[in-house]
């Protein structure tokens, strides 16, 4: 009797232990649960402040140039001396603050002229002129080959398809404008430390005009460059180290109107 006695004791505590353990995990998963479904609704959060001052500070920035525009002085030209170039956007939110400033795109290379089909002697001036700019980012020429192949409307050249349906994920050209510098990761050459380098001094403005009636491919122009905004860097890759240095001399004393 005795021996039967301890027996369901010892079950008894088992039991017990078991039935303890069992309650601390479900507490445990519980708790679990709670904080991530906290960290979601954080994390949401976040996301919508981040959604609504982005478009706050774009409305604000068209807000800006629209000012701009109306300005009868400068409407026809674009120069770092005006109000959206000198000064940047710094408020603060909920746990930190926000800066902007508005960048002229037009003063950096816009890379989808490499596609352009309107002319083809400044389509092999815009390739020239790129080469020009990574030769002073000491970066190889051939990614402009890369690139131009990468966006062209043709399968002609040593960066076609074929580079990359070779790759253990296989996928073809885009044959049309970037619309966005994010791409520059798929093309053949751009890896991190390329596109980090180049970034401050290109753009990926898609300008493309569907076909006409009758046609079959659509027409790319080329945008300009504005030497008032354009950065030292792409004045020389342009116009040369000389020729550069005086344009910047000139504009300092007054932006150009017409060239």
């Amino acid at each position: 009797m005795n021996h039967s006695a301890t027996s369901q004791r010892g079950v008894a505590i088992i039991m017990a232990m078991l039935v303890v353990a069992l309650a601390t995990s479900v507490a445990a998963y519980a708790a679990w649960q709670q904080n991530l479904w906290i960290r979601r609704s954080e994390n949401l959060g976040n996301q919508a402040q981040a959604l609504a001052v982005s478009r706050a500070a774009l409305y604000f920035g068209r807000l800006v140039l629209v000012e701009d525009l109306k300005d009868a002085n400068t409407a026809t030209h674009d120069h770092l001396q005006e109000n959206w170039a000198k000064y940047a956007l710094v408020t603060p939110v909920e746990g930190g603050s926000v800066s902007g400033r508005i960048k002229d795109q037009q003063g950096l290379f816009n890379v989808n002229n490499l596609a352009a089909t309107t002319d083809a002697l400044q389509q092999s001036f815009q390739l020239q002129w790129f080469k020009a700019l990574l030769a002073i980012l000491d970066l190889p020429p051939s990614l402009a080959e890369a690139l131009q192949d990468y966006i062209d409307l043709d399968d002609q050249g040593p960066f076609e398809d074929l580079t990359y349906l070779g790759k253990p994920e296989p996928y073809r050209t885009a044959n049309q404008p970037l619309q966005s510098l994010d791409e520059l990761n798929r093309i053949q050459g751009f890896d991190d430390a390329v596109i980090r380098k180049l970034k401050p001094f290109i753009t990926a403005i898609p300008v493309v005009i569907a076909p006409a009636e009758g046609a079959s491919t659509p027409t790319i122009p080329i945008t300009l460059l504005n030497v008032n905004t354009a950065p030292k860097e792409m004045l020389d890759a342009v116009f040369g180290a000389q020729a550069g240095d005086q344009i910047l001399t000139l504009r300092d004393k007054a932006p150009f109107k017409v060239l």
